[in-house]
């Protein structure tokens, strides 16, 4: 949260950047593929994660792509 306070809108993928520079995600951990490999395990929570984020209203997308906090 603290990043996108900074930044103010953000990408999903400058997002995952983010989390996995702040996290120290090994390269194994976010390139690990689905069962069905369409995408990563990673990408698949993060996705999720900004779902729940949305629904409980402390983030929003007013432009496809981009996402930022409610203030």
């Amino acid at each position: 949260m603290e990043y996108m306070r900074k930044v103010k809108t953000a990408t999903a993928t400058e997002i995952n950047e983010e989390i996995i520079k702040v996290f120290n995600i090994s390269e194994a951990d976010y390139s690990a593929r689905t069962d069905d490999y369409t995408t990563t395990i990673f990408a698949y929570r993060m996705c999720w994660l900004r779902t729940e984020l949305r629904k409980e209203g402390l983030i929003k997308s007013e432009k496809k792509g981009t996402w930022q906090l409610v203030e």
